[in-house]
């Protein structure tokens, strides 16, 4: 294979694809590798063409010079670090200010201030979320006491109804009595109609015997009359006419007694 090259050493003859390859040596074996096969764990930063690190300490950093990135140490002049302390300052106040540090205490004062009143509102929401919730509590106990007082009033209002169902009921059976006592008040009407009629003829009746009465006490004043007349002509005829009766059996005649032969008045 020759003489073992760095990547850097070698020359690229045109731009590199994913695609491109390599043939390297494994030990004793030749193997073939694509751009993307290629491992750079192992490759340092001296492997770099523009990178130098020759002679490199701890607390060092790369610093371009120019040219090429090398190792170099910060020279610490104007620079603030925690080995000075700004013990070096003769003006910390003009530093402090120089640096903005007093206007950062100014906001952190004005945002000490924001979060006192902020945590000030805080407690305030967190008192009238404590009220809220108290509220929410009555309300809860008074929708309880609303429920068992609702419960009570569908109580109440089945009795209520139980009891509209036996009046409707009872109204029934009034309205039953009532068709029936009309029925008995048309019947006594009836009744009583036949009664005026019965009274009526009745009444007929009685005034037909009035006249009757009437009719015979005429007859029977006749007849007195004539009664009285022919007793009067029965006495005259006695008292003209003498004879002697013999027998007289037959007395119907009621003109008064025989005796000794003649009537007597």
């Amino acid at each position: 294979m020759g003489t073992d090259k760095k990547i850097t050493d070698l020359t690229l003859t045109s731009s590199v694809n994913d695609s491109d390859f390599l043939i390297v040596q494994q030990g004793d074996v030749t193997r073939r590798a694509t751009v993307t096969q290629i491992q750079l764990a192992n490759v340092s930063l001296d492997g770099l063409a523009d990178v130098s690190v020759t002679g490199v300490s701890s607390g060092q950093f790369l610093k371009w010079d120019g040219s090429a990135w090398v190792a170099d140490t910060l020279s610490g002049g104007g620079d603030l670090l925690s080995t000075n302390n700004l013990s070096e300052l003769t003006n910390t106040s003009a530093a402090l200010n120089n640096l903005g540090i007093d206007q950062i205490d100014s906001s952190v004062d004005a945002n000490t201030s924001a979060i006192d009143v902020l945590e000030t509102s805080v407690s305030a929401i967190n008192t009238l979320i404590s009220a809220i919730n108290t509220s929410i509590s009555t309300v809860y106990s008074s929708v309880s006491v609303n429920e068992q007082a609702i419960s009570s009033v569908d109580s109440r209002a089945t009795s209520i109804m139980g009891d509209v169902s036996d009046l409707q009921t009872s109204v029934g059976n009034l309205e039953s009595a009532r068709t029936s006592l009309r029925s008995a008040i048309s019947s006594v009407d009836n009744r009583f109609d036949n009664v005026l009629a019965s009274v009526s003829a009745v009444n007929t009746d009685l005034s037909n015997v009035s006249l009757a009465l009437t009719s015979l006490n005429s007859r029977t004043a006749t007849n007195e009359s004539d009664i009285s007349d022919l007793q009067t002509d029965v006495a005259s005829v006695k008292s003209n006419v003498p004879y002697t009766l013999t027998c007289l059996a037959d007395t119907s005649l009621d003109t008064g007694a025989v005796t000794d032969g003649y009537f007597v008045s």
